[in-house]
């Protein structure tokens, strides 16, 4: 059995690893019954000159205002941006609209190709700010065939349960995440800002059926539709997610082991344990971009501002944090209830700056590599010196990967690889929620 846990892991991690999900933007207070299914609004790209949509059988070209019909359209379908609108082209047809164009198929299932990549129900395009906005709207059990096996890998029939809870998670996520991103004219991005989605490419049977198998089927907790927050590897215990994130705590958010000491559920992952090392000056090159990157992001907040407390000592009256000069040292303040750093002192010649919990991963930004912030927040420093005293190698030895709040996926993989049902899976991530239908 744990030879196919470890075929698990690799599976999903060749699916996963490369993601960084980051702190999201505050969901939407979502507390009803759906009368139907959702149509979503997924933001693919914007602030692009030109859309080149590829059509593969028949499309009614219409007006974003009121849906009217303009011409009908296939083969290639260009969109470029003008100063008062969306000017198009499709063969020996052109047009303008002010407003912004849907282009609605005939066949509503993967005729409709952006970017190589096939996508179900309508594109619409827009005007929005510096640049052309396209957006999917698509049916959300369709968009769940695209995020699922993008998510959590292809595992195969021993991993049937967590495919079913990925799928209820993302589910629960996606209607949480209603209008999220409302100020862009969409619901949620098409990237690890939200959920992973590829349209139809690379669908996947067993993660088709898992997501039939629980159709319609959401997480609530206390009467309200659960955060469905989930990462790849937690490590070997979860995070309370007001540690982790400037955001409330809430009760089936929190931290507790993943499986007995020793054998949490994703122990065989390559992530139980990674290394990462600055060696000369990768460390002043990557603090003096990621330090005031910091500063910006807390101060663009006065949440995230009130969550971090005082993050800045100045080593002398007017050194500017936006200028942090040569590292001089850094040091764990404190940690979470799980282990993972709530408090980093990072010092330089402009002063002390605290960094507190996931961000940490920023910060500490890996010098070279596939990713492009830290695996986990949990993690140990190591510093060796020079002779003027001053760090001249880093490293830190962690545990983890991703902000280990929610479902760990490589855990639900090891679960159901030892026979737990999805059901389970979901209890054991998001105590004391239930799993409901959505629509009722």
């Amino acid at each position: 059995m744990r030879y196919w846990i470890s075929i698990l892991l690799i599976i999903v991690l060749s699916g996963c690893a490369a993601r960084h999900r980051g702190e999201p933007s505050k969901p939407s207070a979502v507390n009803y019954s759906l009368a139907a299914p959702e149509l979503l609004r997924i933001g693919l790209v914007q602030n692009r000159m030109k859309v080149v949509i590829e059509v593969k059988q028949d499309a009614l070209l219409l007006a974003m205002n009121n849906r009217s019909q303009i011409c009908t359209v296939s083969g290639s379908v260009e969109l470029n941006l003008t100063d008062s609108g969306v000017a198009w082209k499709s063969g020996s047809d052109s047009g303008f609209n002010a407003t912004g164009l849907i282009i609605m198929p005939l066949n509503p299932v993967g005729n409709l190709i952006w970017d190589e990549t096939p996508y179900p129900g309508e594109f619409l395009i827009q005007k929005r700010g510096q640049g052309l906005t396209l957006i999917n709207i698509v049916e959300l059990e369709q968009y769940l065939r695209g995020v699922v096996p993008w998510e959590i890998g292809r595992p195969g029939l021993i991993g049937m349960a967590a495919l079913e809870a990925q799928s209820v998670a993302a589910r629960t996520y996606s209607i949480a995440n209603l209008k999220n991103r409302e100020v862009l004219g969409f619901d949620m991005w098409a990237d690890v800002r939200d959920q992973v989605y590829r349209g139809h490419s690379g669908l996947d049977q067993l993660c088709d059926k898992a997501i039939s198998n629980t159709a319609g089927m959401i997480l609530r907790s206390g009467g309200q539709i659960v955060e469905a927050y989930y990462c790849s590897t937690c490590g070997g215990k979860t995070s309370n997610i007001n540690q982790v994130w400037a955001k409330e705590s809430k009760p089936y958010l929190v931290s507790h082991p993943d499986g007995p000491a020793g054998n949490y559920h994703c122990s065989a992952s390559k992530y139980s344990k990674w290394e990462t090392v600055f060696n000369g000056g990768e460390i002043d090159q990557t603090l003096l971009i990621t330090l005031p990157e910091y500063i910006e992001w807390l101060e663009a907040s006065e949440l995230r501002k009130k969550w971090a407390g005082k993050y800045f000592i100045p080593a002398s009256p007017g050194s500017d944090p936006m200028t942090p000069g040569r590292l001089k040292n850094i040091s764990i303040q404190s940690r979470t209830a799980s282990g993972r750093v709530a408090k980093l002192a990072v010092v330089t010649d402009a002063g002390k700056y605290i960094v507190c919990g996931d961000r940490t991963r920023w910060v500490l930004a890996p010098p070279s590599g596939r990713f492009s912030i830290l695996k986990s927040a949990w993690f140990d420093v190591h510093l060796s010196r020079d002779a003027e005293g001053r760090p001249d190698q880093v490293t830190l030895k962690g545990r983890g990967f991703g902000h280990g709040i929610g479902m760990c996926q490589t855990g639900a993989l090891g679960m159901a690889a030892n026979g737990t049902s999805y059901k389970k899976i979901l209890k054991h991530y998001y105590p004391g929620s239930s799993i409901e239908q959505a629509w009722k």
